[in-house]
């Protein structure tokens, strides 16, 4: 299942089912923030690709076009507590107003910067959005006790694997096998308190400067690329 320029410099990945009415822009040339990834795509008339599709394009690409490198995306970590439990609701809404992502990109930016995070109140608009679409699409996993996980025995097996890259998980820890690595990790913060959420735009490693494969949701920066004919994931 070969990635193939279509129309330069954009690429389709062929044969992948829920990835054949993808187009993909070119990558950025070098790593961007939050509003710039968002301004690059844009720019192209596109949306910032989600978690999945970056993965998917990353799998058939094998290290086209710095594929491999450290991508931003408009997925959302939404971390809270309910209950006395901890969760992990996951959203990539490619629509521009209900995406916190795409829609706040320079306060989620800012907001990131501080050791704290950013911290919003579970009743804010996009909060509450991001809840009734990870509900409905099944993408709310309870918070992991630990976030360091083997690719071949325990990976994909995880419910907030599963969650963030639904039916590419499996090909992802394959992708990562074959380049050297043998586990995962990430990060899922836990609130101090019930109301609260901290939110984390979800960016994705490999490269030079990430020798540990960490997934992990802080990401302040990273290399754009944009999609055409892009749906949610959940």
């Amino acid at each position: 299942m070969p990635v193939e320029c279509v129309n330069e410099p954009e690429y389709r990945v062929v044969g992948e089912p829920g990835l054949e009415g993808l187009t993909f822009t070119s990558s950025s040339k070098g790593h961007l923030t939050w509003p710039q990834a968002v301004e690059f795509c844009k720019a192209r008339k596109s949306v910032l690709q989600s978690l999945r599709e970056a993965v998917g394009f990353r799998c058939h690409a094998k290290g086209l076009d710095s594929a491999d490198w450290h991508q931003t995306t408009r997925t959302t970590a939404v971390c809270f507590v309910d209950a006395g439990k901890r969760y992990v609701a996951i959203d990539d809404s490619p629509d521009p107003e209900e995406n916190i992502i795409l829609a706040r990109a320079e306060e989620a930016y800012r907001a990131c910067l501080s050791y704290d995070g950013w911290s919003l109140p579970l009743d804010d608009t996009h909060v509450k959005g991001i809840l009734a679409r990870a509900e409905k699409g099944g993408r709310i996993a309870p918070t992991p006790d630990r976030t360091y996980w083997r690719l071949r025995d325990e990976y994909v097996s995880q419910p907030l694997i599963r969650a963030m890259f639904g039916d590419m998980a499996q090909a992802f820890a394959t992708r990562l096998s074959s380049m050297g690595y043998d586990h995962s990790s990430g990060d899922a913060p836990t609130p101090k308190t019930e109301g609260v959420a901290i939110v984390r735009a979800v960016g994705i490693g490999v490269d030079s400067y990430n020798t540990h494969n960490r997934f992990g949701a802080i990401q302040k920066y990273g290399l754009a690329r944009g999609v055409h004919g892009s749906i949610s994931s959940g």
